[in-house]
């Protein structure tokens, strides 16, 4: 575990379950470096205290319930005007993971992560590290790969209204590209040949002008050609 900061750490949680706040509460009451741990019950919500407030660490629950995130929230976390964020999922999942980078979260974790990680996590957040880079590696390379890519972008995904180049197929690839997966997944995933899912790519590359697969999913998100959430195809 990270050794406790030497400046006492504020915590705003947004949206996570009582249980789990009672618990971080519990485990941080004798902690001198996690001085105040509040809970407010939506992101809305969130945004007021924490101008009040001024806390350091953020909490917020990701997907949200309605799956919108307002844009002054991301805009004030990206300038650093706003607590760092921690985004904390259902499950470990790169399309998760996505969404929490879009969002400017430092750190990604997921709901069963034993609460000395958790510690461990905010006291690193608070510290100015970003854990996040290293949630995805392996076959979910591409994952890590957009991470960077956005950490050098200033884009918001489905700002703009401008007509997909894609057909269905191509959108099925690059969407299962966003989700890490790699070309024998994504090939067994749709019925194709491993081959036939290296053509798609190649021409998705040449149709959206991207220099690479990041790139080129990175474009698809930020003109709503593809999305982050499941829900929505």
């Amino acid at each position: 575990m990270v050794e406790a900061s030497t400046k006492p750490i504020k915590v705003l949680i947004a949206g996570l379950t009582a249980d789990l706040h009672m618990s971080l509460k519990d485990m941080t009451f004798e902690l001198p470096d996690i001085q105040v741990l509040d809970r407010v019950p939506s992101l809305s919500d969130a945004m007021e205290v924490a101008e009040s407030r001024k806390h350091d660490v953020l909490m917020i629950e990701v997907p949200l319930e309605d799956g919108n995130y307002p844009p002054v929230f991301k805009q004030k976390v990206r300038d650093n005007t706003w607590p760092r964020v921690i985004a904390v999922a259902p499950r470990e999942d790169a399309e998760l993971l996505l969404q929490a980078a879009f969002l400017g979260a430092a750190a990604f974790v997921s709901r069963d992560t034993p609460l000395e990680s958790l510690v461990s996590t905010i006291r690193r957040v608070a510290l100015g590290e970003e854990p996040i880079e290293y949630n995805m590696v392996g076959n979910r390379g591409i994952a890590s790969e957009v991470i960077r890519f956005l950490r050098g972008s200033n884009i918001t995904p489905g700002m703009t209204g401008t007509p997909s180049p894609l057909s269905q197929q191509q959108h099925n690839v690059l969407k299962s590209v966003a989700q890490g997966m790699t070309n024998g997944e994504i090939a067994t995933a749709l019925g194709l040949k491993e081959q036939t899912v290296k053509n798609y790519m190649t021409a998705i590359l040449k149709r959206v002008g991207a220099r690479d697969r990041a790139q080129a999913v990175v474009f698809a998100l930020n003109y709503g050609w593809i999305t982050l959430d499941p829900r929505f195809p």
